[in-house]
Formats: structure tokens, sequence, C-alpha cells
């Protein structure tokens, strides 16, 4: 069937949808008698040919898509527009050298060893901020973007009592903290410049521990918090662990609703079958 013989006057993408999905139904509804060209002419005239380009006009795959990549309302798609990126970058680059800056204050001044780990971490995270490439896209649920928030500023609500465990399980506590750190060290490294805190599209990392799970660098945390927990036991301490390795598993989650809309990361995710612990989940 040609444009011709549709007799309609669009853009021939436009004209072979149109005619194709009608020319299946136009000798079942038009009128009996008639030529083949009568009958494909009465059907076109009853029928609205969709304007090109138009929303209706979109197929119902792909407005769901749509709805899917793009922030449903004004408020989260200011805050995460390309051009507030930078400063956004500059606010978490300056917060985290703050953090480091605490974190030597206490090593030096304070004498807590275990500082020194929350000083390297911050130092890196402040670096990697700054070099870290643009997203692409950006989750479009707001509660995406609480769920990492949440997870980032749940550890500052830590309680370190005086009262310490006793020698075993504080040299168990101290060793994980110290595992987890080099762990959080590692990962963030293997991210590089896909390195980030509110659900994007940065890139597919597949080198480092990135071989191994899915999401190192939230399994690193959730190690290393387990040793806080260890050494300095308190049941407000161990409600907050719960807390936070909930919240790395649902943001895991909602990362991957995004992510997975590329190719590379869903061959990815065929490859590496496990979020946090190789051969568990």
């Amino acid at each position: 069937m040609t444009m011709h013989a549709c007799n309609v006057t669009v853009s021939r993408r436009s004209a072979a949808m149109f005619c194709s999905e009608t020319a299946i139904r136009v000798f079942r509804d038009a009128p009996a008698g008639r030529s083949s060209t009568a009958r494909i002419a009465l059907h076109v005239s009853r029928s609205r040919v969709p304007e090109e380009g138009s929303a209706r006009s979109l197929s119902r795959r792909a407005r769901l898509r749509h709805s899917r990549t793009e922030p449903r309302d004004a408020g989260v798609r200011r805050l995460v527009s390309p051009a507030a990126e930078p400063v956004w970058n500059g606010v978490w680059a300056a917060a985290t050298l703050a953090l480091a800056a605490w974190a030597g204050h206490r090593a030096v001044t304070g004498g807590e060893a275990m500082a020194v780990p929350a000083l390297v971490l911050h130092l890196e995270a402040a670096l990697l901020f700054l070099v870290r490439a643009p997203a692409r896209r950006f989750a479009p649920r707001r509660r995406a973007h609480g769920v990492a928030l949440a997870s980032a500023a749940y550890p500052f609500l830590y309680l370190f009592p005086a009262q310490i465990a006793p020698g075993l399980a504080q040299s168990i506590g101290h060793g994980l903290m110290v595992f987890g750190a080099v762990l959080v060290f590692l990962a963030a490294a293997s991210l590089g410049r896909c390195f980030g805190v509110l659900p994007a599209v940065r890139g597919v990392r597949l080198g480092g521990l990135y071989r191994l799970v899915r999401h190192p660098l939230y399994a690193a945390y959730i190690v290393m918090d387990l040793g806080l927990v260890l050494a300095w036991p308190h049941p407000w301490n161990a409600a907050l662990w719960g807390i936070g390795t909930a919240l790395f598993v649902w943001r895991a989650a909602e990362e991957e609703r995004l992510l997975s809309e590329m190719a590379d990361y869903r061959a990815y995710r065929r490859a590496v079958p496990w979020r946090l612990l190789p051969g568990l989940y």
C-alpha cells in the first residue's frame, strides 16, 4: 500500500506506521460491497492521523520509558539538572574536605588511630567529586534520592560511649573497621570518575572489586560499620547498623532500576550475579 492509496499528506515514516496499523482492520470495519481502494479511502477518511512527534503518537512502552527516565517534578529536575551539577560537586567536595580536617584533628590532637582511615577516605572522596564525569541521566524517583542521602547521613548518628568493648571484641571491631576502610578505598578507586552520591548514569565500571560484586562500595561500608558496632557496643548502634544495611540494599536496588536501562549494565549484571556478597546475595 502506497501513500497515494492512503491519500494522506504525512511524512513517509508516519504514513508507513499509520497504514500498517490500519490495513489489518480496514476490510473488517468498512462496509462490504465496495472495492478495495474505496474501502481503504473510506476507512482513512474516518480515522484520525496522529501528528508526527506528538505525545499521542508515542507508544505505551515509549511513554513508560520516558516517565522512568525523567524527574517527575520540577523540584527534582532543578536539583539534578546539568547546570546544577558543578555546584553540587563543589558542595560535596567541600563537605568531605571539612570531614577530612575533622578526622585529621582527632588523629593528631586526640591520638585516635581509627581517625586516620577516615581522613584518607574523605580526602579520596573529595578528589573524586572534583574529577567525576558528568551525569548522563539522574534517577527519576524522589525516593531514590532520599534513600541515597539517608544512607550517606546515618553514620553520623553512631554513638561512641566511654565504655568500649573488652579486649578481644574491641580488636575484632577495629580490625573489621580497618578492613572495611581498605575495601572502601579500593571500591571508590575502582569506581573512579563514576563516583557519586545521588543515583545517576555516569557509565559502567567492570574492573577492580566490581568484578566480584555489583556494589562493593556498599558492602565495604556495611563491614566497616559492623566493626564500629563491635568496638562500641550499644543497642542504638546495633539498631542503626541494621537500618544502614537495609538502606544500602534499597539504594542498590534503586540504582539498578536506573542502570538496567543500559544494555552494557544488563550484560554486566548477567556476568556478575551478586550484589553485595559473593555466593550469597
